[in-house]
C-alpha cells in the first residue's frame, strides 16, 4: 500500500538529549496511526524507518548529523509523494538548502495538505523548515516554545478553500474587492514567497490589480479632488496664488507622497515579491 501520509522526522544534531523534542514526537505521531502512513528520518540524507525504529530514537534521544530539507525534497521528487505531508523538526535550514528544494520541486509541486510542527530545543526554530513545502498547498505550522511550556500555538495556516484566492487577483477591481481579501491574499503570498529571491509573475498580477483598482477609484471620484482645486484656482485668476499652491501641494502628496492603505498593503505584498522575506521566517 502506498502511503498517503508522510510523516518527515528531523533527527539532526540539535535534537539529540532534548527529552522535550523527543516525547513531543511521540505525541505527534500517535495521531497519525492508519497504516498507511510513512515515516521519513532525515537530517543532511534520508531513509524510510519503522514507527518502532522511530520510538527506539525517542527512547534514546538519539541525534546526529545536519539539517537539510532537500533530503526531504528528494524523497519527494523520487517517489512522486503528493499527499498529506506532516514535518516535525526544530530547527532552521539555510538559504541554499531552500533554494535546493525549490529545484527540486518547482513552483507548483502541491500536496494534499502540510502539517509542520516545529519544537523548540534552545536553537532557533522557525519556518525556513517549511515553506518550501507550504508554497502552493492547504497548511497548517505550529510552534512549541519552551518559553510557552511546549504549549502547541499556530502560527500559520491556509485552509483549502483559501487557495483559489490567489486566482482571483486578476478579477479585483476596486477597493471593496480587495480588502475582503486582504488579510488571505497577504498569507497566501507570505507562503510563496518566504525564504525566495522573488515572484516576478505574482509581482506583475499584483501591479495589475492596484492599476484597476486605482483607475476605478480615479473613475468613481469624476477625477482627483486636488487636480479639480488646482484647475479651480488658476481659472480663478487673480489672488488664487495661495490656493493654487496649496492645491499643488495636496497633488503632489496624492501621488507622491507616502502611501496609505490599500494602496500601501498592496505595494507591501509587491515588496514580497521582489524578494523582502529572502532571509525572514517568523
Amino acid at each position: 500500500m502506498s502511503a498517503t501520509t508522510l510523516i518527515a522526522y528531523d533527527g539532526s544534531g540539535s535534537t539529540g538529549g532534548h527529552g522535550r523534542y523527543h516525547e513531543l514526537t511521540q505525541e505527534i505521531v500517535a495521531r497519525y496511526g492508519s497504516p498507511d502512513t510513512a515515516i521519513l528520518y532525515w537530517d543532511s540524507t534520508s531513509r524510510l524507518i519503522g514507527r518502532e525504529g522511530l520510538a527506539e530514537i525517542n527512547r534514546a534521544r538519539r541525534g546526529g548529523g545536519g539539517t537539510d530539507t532537500a533530503a526531504i525534497a528528494q524523497h519527494l521528487r523520487g517517489t512522486g509523494f503528493h499527499g498529506h505531508l506532516v514535518i516535525v523538526s526544530d530547527g532552521q535550514v539555510s538559504a541554499s538548502s531552500i533554494d535546493r528544494c525549490g529545484e527540486l520541486l518547482g513552483p507548483d509541486w502541491k500536496f494534499a495538505s502540510v502539517t509542520a510542527h516545529l519544537i523548540d530545543t534552545g536553537g532557533p526554530v522557525n519556518m525556513s523548515v517549511t515553506c518550501p513545502f507550504t508554497r502552493v498547498s492547504a497548511h497548517k505550522v505550529f510552534c512549541y516554545r519552551a518559553a510557552d511550556g511546549y504549549e502547541r500555538t499556530r502560527v500559520a495556516a491556509v485552509a483549502p478553500e483559501d487557495l483559489a484566492a490567489i486566482e482571483e487577483i486578476d478579477t479585483i477591481a476596486t477597493v471593496g474587492d480587495y480588502e475582503a481579501r486582504a488579510e488571505l491574499l497577504e498569507r497566501l503570498v507570505v507562503a510563496r514567497t518566504m525564504g525566495t529571491t522573488g515572484d516576478p509573475r505574482l509581482r506583475d498580477r499584483l501591479l495589475a490589480m492596484k492599476k484597476r483598482i486605482t483607475a476605478a477609484e480615479a473613475a468613481a471620484r469624476g477625477g482627483s479632488d486636488a487636480v479639480r482645486a488646482l484647475v479651480a484656482a488658476l481659472e480663478g485668476g487673480g489672488g488664487a496664488g495661495p490656493t493654487a499652491v496649496a492645491a499643488a501641494r495636496a497633488i503632489h502628496d496624492e501621488y507622491y507622497g507616502e502611501e496609505h492603505g490599500w494602496s500601501a498593503r498592496i505595494s507591501r505584498l509587491v515588496s514580497l515579491c521582489e524578494g523582502a522575506l529572502r532571509g525572514v521566517f517568523d
